[in-house]
């Protein structure tokens, strides 16, 4: 007879205190999250349903702001997305392991002087965590190499992007804000430096693809104010074949709300001129 293996509650204080132990013993750093939750014997995403998400876990270990903790998931979007994008346009990467914003708010403005980066890509998350820190890690080092912000995952505060804009980029370097998804392996939306930055908006459709909000009958909502769901309303390059081995799943989830309407999964709103603001997730699909 084989006895079962005793797991520790899953409670929320349980998660906090367990992740204080880790990372007094360990640090804190990219496997974090995965050392916690091998230690309740589960995976990470099972972590996440007792937060509101994995910024809000990190604040109750550390209270206070990080960007993602694991960085960037290699298994998403943006982990093969700057990859294989850097190099195809012949550029060098450089990427960082560990908080950036400990043990002080210097590591990416520093990492901009050290290498002469032109583009620095960011969450509003990361620059909460910076601009509450103050100006001064900022004017400290030289970012006159630094030519564009890159920003995606989550909508932003009107705060920070004008703090971004203002103080780290000069009020003169623009911010490529866009949005997109895994399932579709590139943007649904991004900022067009032609037409000019939006604060806090993702600018418009991509390239070949059309892209539109609507309400749950499937009009759309442009100009209203009103908060739709994120679709697209016509074939479009990287469209997504479907959920490996449960092909029903893939059409009740993108298909069977709006007939002839890809869903998204993002609440958003569109403006009359046609500019996007993402709201927030609606559903999420992928666990990775």
């Amino acid at each position: 007879m084989t006895a079962a293996r005793t797991r520790t509650p899953l409670r929320r204080d349980a998660i906090v205190e367990e992740a204080r132990v880790l990372i007094a013993r360990d640090g804190l750093d990219a496997l974090t999250l995965r050392r916690l939750a091998d230690s309740f014997s589960v995976s990470a995403p099972a972590l996440y349903a007792h937060f509101r998400d994995k910024e809000d876990l990190l604040r109750a270990v550390a209270e206070r702001e990080f960007e993602e903790l694991m960085v960037r998931y290699r298994g998403w979007i943006m982990g093969p997305w700057i990859t294989v994008a850097a190099l195809a346009n012949g550029a060098t990467l450089v990427t960082y392991d560990g908080a950036p914003d400990w043990p002080d708010p210097g590591p990416p403005w520093a990492l901009v002087e050290r290498h002469a980066l032109t583009f620095l890509g960011v969450s509003p998350t990361l620059v909460r965590a910076l601009a509450a820190a103050g100006d001064e890690d900022v004017a400290a080092h030289d970012r006159s190499s630094l030519r564009a912000f890159g920003s995606t995952g989550e909508p932003w505060t009107t705060d920070a992007w004008w703090w971004l804009f203002d103080v780290a980029g000069d009020g003169t370097r623009p911010i490529v804000n866009l949005s997109g998804g895994t399932e579709v392996g590139a943007c649904l939306l991004s900022v067009n430096l032609l037409a000019g930055c939006v604060p806090c908006s993702v600018g418009g459709p991509a390239l070949g693809v059309a892209v539109d909000v609507v309400d749950d009958d499937g009009r759309s909502v442009r100009g209203t104010g009103r908060v739709g769901e994120l679709v697209v309303d016509a074939p479009w390059p990287g469209m997504t074949r479907g959920v490996w081995g449960d092909p029903q799943r893939y059409l009740d989830t993108y298909w069977s709300k709006v007939p002839g309407m890809y869903l998204a999964g993002d609440g958003a709103r569109r403006d009359e001129r046609g500019y996007f603001w993402i709201m927030g997730r609606i559903d999420d699909v992928i666990n990775v």
